[in-house]
């Protein structure tokens, strides 16, 4: 019997078909480059910023955020270590993340530029974006919080303890209290900072003093206020929480008025003996904090020192001092060439920073320390040790109202140890 066996069919050859599959073949190496390279990128994005990140233990103070950034833990297998090596860890790790500067420059860019708000939150812009403030030191502006009663009495006995004691040992005191920033210049705040409670801080510590401490106070808030009427230039720094050298000066000269009482020889110098000129240059503190100093850049009025100025040398202070109190090295400047026969002996916060070049001038030996705030009892351990090597005519404290938020954590009249 014969099998029959069914013709094939012939296949049509289309050669449309093979472009077709050669086109399909193409698309899918294509997709294949394209998910290979997304892979590669995407390692890279893990591998590469764990290849720059600093794992050593090298403790740093970040220049934008203004604190120290956390150093990677030391192994240990002591049972307490171990339980907190995790979180010590994690948080040093997001410190030093490789790239981390470049992604918060990208990031203020961002916030900024494009969505027109503060890209940190330690910083308030103005309704002018070129003028910024410190969040801190605004929330004081809205009159929030208020010194509580303890805390007042603290700075009351710490200042009148202070000023008996320099007293006793033939050395006159005043208190430079210099506002802060939004006293100034409150008409560039945002329109949702309004006011709530009258007192300052430093309104707490005043009223708590009275007018028979025997404390001599000079409040700055005045001075500056007229100061921007000048039409001289801004008083204070817009990019920054400081005083610019326009505000530094009028503060000087203030300060030196105040003095004369007891010294008269100390006389303030005239601004019109002075030459203004104006320097285009990076932005303050406060565009440092969101990482764009070198894009904000501020005009600032610079005074030049006049004919008859005598030269300040910076030298180095012999005393030892508690490095842990402090939180820069000492300055000090000594005139030349001039009959300058008293000496200052300066203390306090950064401000004091801004009038040391001009009240230098004034005296034969200038010394300013800066003091770390809130502070422990830095005078007990250093100040008397100071004042029997220096014999200053004069102890200066410069304070910005901010500052006195933080009451000393030990009075004078305490355990200094």
């Amino acid at each position: 019997m014969s099998t029959f066996t069914p013709p094939s069919p012939q296949l049509e050859v289309n050669p449309g078909n093979r472009i077709q599959s050669g086109a399909l073949r193409h698309s899918t190496f294509g997709l294949k480059a394209a998910a290979a390279f997304l892979m590669i990128g995407f390692l890279a994005m893990l591998v590469l910023p764990l290849a720059v990140t600093d794992f050593r233990y090298v403790p740093t103070i970040s220049k934008t955020e203004k604190r120290m950034l956390n150093a990677f833990p030391a192994w240990s297998w002591n049972g307490e270590a171990l339980d907190q090596f995790p979180a010590k860890f994690e948080a040093a790790f997001n410190d030093h993340f490789g790239f981390r500067n470049l992604l918060v420059l990208w990031h203020s860019h961002f916030k900024l530029y494009c969505l027109g708000v503060s890209p940190v939150e330690d910083v308030v812009l103005g309704r002018k974006k070129e003028w910024l403030y410190y969040a801190k030191s605004v929330k004081a502006c809205r009159k929030i919080e208020a010194l509580p009663k303890q805390e007042v009495e603290q700075w009351v006995h710490e200042l009148k303890t202070k000023q008996a004691w320099l007293a006793a040992h033939h050395v006159r005191y005043l208190l430079v209290v210099a506002p802060s920033k939004e006293d100034i210049y409150p008409e560039y705040l945002p329109n949702y900072v309004h006011e709530i409670r009258y007192h300052r801080f430093f309104d707490d510590i005043l009223a708590g003093l009275g007018t028979d401490s025997g404390v001599e106070v000079l409040d700055l808030r005045e001075t500056l206020r007229q100061g921007k009427k000048l039409g001289l230039g801004p008083v204070y720094d817009l990019t920054d929480t400081h005083w610019s050298q326009i505000g530094a000066f009028l503060a000087t000269n203030q300060i030196l008025l105040r003095l004369q009482s007891w010294f008269p020889e100390l006389q303030p110098t005239p601004l019109s003996n002075r030459t203004l000129s104006s320097h285009r240059g990076k932005g303050g503190d406060l565009a440092q904090m969101m990482g764009l100093q070198d894009e904000m850049l501020e005009d600032r009025i610079v005074i030049e020192k006049g004919p008859d100025s005598p030269e300040a040398a910076l030298m180095r202070l012999q005393t030892e001092w508690p490095r842990d109190l402090l939180k820069d090295d000492p300055m000090v400047f000594e005139t030349k060439g001039s009959d300058k026969k008293l000496t200052l002996l300066m203390t306090g916060d950064s401000f004091g920073g801004g009038i040391m070049r001009f009240l230098s001038e004034h005296f034969r030996r200038t010394v300013r320390l800066q003091i770390q705030i809130p502070y422990t009892p830095w005078f007990q351990a250093l100040i008397p040790k100071l004042v029997e090597a220096e014999k200053p005519d004069i102890y200066l404290d410069v304070y910005c109202t901010r500052s006195l938020k933080h009451p000393p954590a030990v009075a004078i009249g305490g355990d200094g140890k």
